[in-house]
C-alpha cells in the first residue's frame, strides 16, 4: 500500500519567499506575452450604442497581473480600467517580443488611437500556440514557469 502524499500547509509560500527562489526568478529571464484590454466594450463616444473592445498585448519579466497597470493612468484610463485578461509565458523576453510581433501581424481588428486594437481576449489568445509553432519556441503556462524556476533555485546555480 502506498502512502498517501499530504502537502505541507504553506511549503509554496515559503519557496516563493525564499532568497533563493526570487534570485532564479530574476536571474531566469521568463517573460510573460499579457492581453491586456477591458471587461466590457466601451463607446467610442456619446450615443454610441455598439462600442469597442480596446486590447493589446504587452510582454512583460514582472508579474503578468500587474501588466496593465501602466494603462490605468492618465489618458488611457478614460472610463475604463484595463485589466491583464490572459497570459502566456516565454523564456526569454526576447521569444514574447517575436511572439508579439507575429500575433500582431496574423490579427485583424480596427486600429484605435494610441495602439489598442478592437479585439476581445480571446481573439488574442486563441494565436498564442500558433505564434509558439511559427517562432520555433514553445510557450508554457505558470506551473511550468514556477516548475523551471524551482529547478534552478534547488541547483544553486544562481
Amino acid at each position: 500500500m502506498l502512502a498517501k502524499v499530504q502537502p505541507i500547509e504553506g511549503a509554496w509560500q515559503r519557496l516563493q519567499s525564499s532568497r533563493a527562489f526570487k534570485k532564479a526568478e530574476e536571474t531566469c529571464g521568463i517573460a510573460a506575452l499579457c492581453v491586456v484590454g477591458t471587461f466590457d466594450r466601451q463607446p467610442r463616444n456619446f450615443g454610441d450604442n455598439q462600442g469597442v473592445h480596446p486590447s493589446r498585448l504587452v510582454v512583460t519579466t514582472k508579474d503578468p497581473k500587474r501588466a496593465a497597470d501602466n494603462f490605468n493612468r492618465g489618458i488611457h484610463s478614460v472610463g475604463a480600467l484595463y485589466h491583464t485578461q490572459a497570459h502566456v509565458f516565454w523564456p526569454t523576453a526576447g521569444h514574447g517580443e517575436k511572439a508579439k510581433t507575429w500575433i500582431e501581424h496574423q490579427v485583424g481588428g480596427e486600429k484605435l488611437l494610441n495602439n489598442w486594437i478592437d479585439l476581445e481576449p480571446w481573439q488574442w489568445e486563441i494565436m498564442f500556440n500558433e505564434a509558439a509553432t511559427a517562432i520555433g519556441v514553445p510557450c508554457f503556462d505558470a506551473t511550468e514557469r514556477a516548475r523551471r524556476i524551482w529547478n534552478l533555485a534547488r541547483r544553486g546555480s544562481v
